[in-house]
C-alpha cells in the first residue's frame, strides 16, 4: 500500500498538496504497527498505623435536679427572734445555729422545774421514811392500820409527784433546746422569712426559712 502510495506520487499530472501528502504518510506508516495497551501507573497509597488510646464512653441526656431533702425551719417555741446567725443562701453544716429564740424565759422555767423536782424528790424521802416508822409501830400495835394506810398513800404519792417533777423537767430542757434552731443537715439555707425582734411561735406555725 506504501508503494502503491509512492507511485501515485510520480505519476505526471498528480498534484497533491504537501500537507495531505505528509498526513496519508503518516497513516500509510501507522498501518503497519500494532495497537499496544500501556497500563497506567498504579495508584499511591498512604499507610497510616491505628491510633491507640483510652476512650470513656459517656451518654448526653436531657434532665432536670431535684433536692433529696428540702425542710422549712418553724419556730417550736414562743418567743421573739434574738438572732440571726446566718445569711441568706448561704451553705452550711449539719449542726449549725441559724436562729436564736429569746431563751431566758425557757432558761427559767427550766430551773423552777429543777427545783420542783428537788422538792418532789425530798417529800419523798420524808414519807418514805414515815411510812416505815407506821410499819414498825403497827407491828408492835403502837400505831394503827389506818395509819400505815396513809403513810403508804402519802409515799406513793410522793413518788408519783417526783415522776411528774422529772416530767416536766425533760420537758423545759426540750423547750430551752428548742430557743436554738440549728441546720438539720448540710444544705442551703434561703432567705430569712423574719426579722430581728419578730414575735414567732405560739399558737400558729412560724416559718423562719427553708434549708434544701
Amino acid at each position: 500500500m506504501r508503494r502503491a502510495a509512492e507511485n501515485l506520487l510520480r505519476l505526471p499530472g498528480v498534484r497533491l498538496p504537501l500537507l495531505a501528502c505528509v498526513g496519508m504518510l503518516t497513516l500509510l506508516s501507522a498501518c503497519g504497527q500494532e495497537n499496544k495497551f500501556v497500563a497506567p501507573p498504579p495508584p499511591k497509597v498512604t499507610v497510616q498505623l491505628p491510633l491507640q488510646q483510652t476512650v470513656t464512653p459517656y451518654l448526653e441526656a436531657t434532665g432536670n435536679t431535684a433536692s433529696p431533702n428540702n425542710i422549712k425551719l418553724v419556730a417550736r417555741v414562743e418567743g421573739y427572734v434574738q438572732e440571726i446567725k446566718y445569711k441568706d443562701g448561704e451553705a452550711v453544716k449539719k449542726g449549725t445555729v441559724l436562729f436564736v429564740i429569746q431563751p431566758e424565759p425557757y432558761k427559767v422555767a427550766l430551773e423552777q422545774a429543777q427545783a420542783a423536782e428537788e422538792g418532789a424528790k425530798a417529800t419523798l424521802v420524808n414519807n418514805e421514811a414515815e411510812y416505815t416508822r407506821q410499819r414498825e409501830l403497827q407491828s408492835k400495835d403502837v400505831s394503827t392500820q389506818a395509819n400505815l394506810d396513809r403513810a403508804r398513800a402519802n409515799r406513793d404519792t410522793a413518788r408519783a409527784s417526783v415522776l411528774q417533777a422529772q416530767a416536766n423537767t425533760q420537758q423545759a430542757e426540750i423547750n430551752l433546746s428548742y430557743t436554738t434552731v440549728s441546720a438539720p443537715f448540710d444544705g442551703v439555707v434561703t432567705a430569712r422569712k423574719v426579722s430581728l425582734g419578730e414575735l414567732v411561735g405560739g399558737s400558729h406555725t412560724s416559718e423562719l426559712a427553708t434549708i434544701v
